[in-house]
Order: structure tokens, then C-alpha cells, then sequence
């Protein structure tokens, strides 16, 4: 995990060995692997317990911000025009960010820290139409930022 502190350290003296001096791997964490069901916000079997240790990590670092961004495959809805379907699948997107924030904050992340943003369909993983594009696009992605350090 890129915000444990020794392991952080070891990949910048890695890379700074390596004559990459200036590149330097900061304590930000996207976490890729929150999925849902076509059309559900509804969190998958597994994925509380995946919460609990995302929320259990937060708890044991500084951080600045949560950034929570939910979204949508491209498939409309059967009863909707193309117009309302990406409506929805924006309105869907907001509410899987929702439901993954107020998980995080249920085991202790605080409220003020947290933001979300939905994008519905404007920015797939995958592009295609196959099962497995479709199922890697219904996500949420958990963004960490740290705090930023003054320079004395």
C-alpha cells in the first residue's frame, strides 16, 4: 500500500537508485475493485468487509480527503430515451458514491472529509459492450489525498 510510510520510502530509494531522481511515489491510494449489479447501488457480498479494512487503513494515516467517484456502464434503460438514460446512470453513479461514503463513515471516516462525484458513463475503465467491460464500468473508485507537507 502506497500510504504505508516504510514501504512508500523503499520504492522512492528504489527509484532514486535507479537514476529516477525527481520521481517520487506519493501516499495516494485509488481503490478500483468496488463493483455493483447492472442498475443496483446495492454493495456486493464481500465488499463490507473490504469497507472495513479501507476505513480501518484511514483511520491509521493522515489524510486531506476522501474523494468518492461512482460510475455507470454505457447501457440505457429499456423505458428511458438516451437523453433520460444518461440522466440516470449520472443520478445512479452519484448514489453508488453515496452508498460507498456513507459505508466509510458508518466505521468512522470522517463526514467533512469525504466528497463524492458521479460520472455515470463518461469515463469506462473498459471500452466495449462485453459482459466483462460492462461489470469493470459499474464502479467506485476511492480516492485518498494526503496532506501536504510545507516546505521549510
Amino acid at each position: 500500500m502506497l500510504y504505508d510510510t516504510q514501504h512508500r520510502e523503499a520504492i522512492n530509494k528504489r527509484l532514486f537508485n535507479c537514476g529516477l531522481r525527481g520521481t517520487e511515489v506519493q501516499p495516494i491510494q485509488v481503490f478500483f475493485n468496488l463493483y455493483f449489479d447492472s442498475k443496483k447501488t446495492i454493495l456486493r457480498a464481500g465488499t463490507k468487509h473490504q469497507l472495513d479494512e479501507i476505513a480501518a487503513a484511514l483511520q491509521e494515516i493522515n489524510f486531506s480527503q476522501v474523494i468518492i467517484h461512482g460510475h455507470t456502464d454505457a447501457r440505457g434503460f429499456a423505458d428511458l430515451s438516451v437523453v433520460e438514460s444518461k440522466q440516470r446512470n449520472l443520478q445512479l453513479s452519484k448514489e453508488r458514491a453515496t452508498a460507498i461514503a456513507n459505508a466509510l463513515i458508518q466505521r468512522g471516516v470522517s463526514k467533512k472529509l469525504v466528497k463524492i462525484y458521479g460520472h455515470g458513463s463518461k469515463k469506462p475503465l473498459v471500452r466495449g459492450t462485453t459482459l466483462a467491460a460492462l461489470v469493470k464500468n459499474r464502479r467506485t473508485e476511492i480516492e485518498v489525498k494526503p496532506i501536504k507537507q510545507s516546505e521549510d
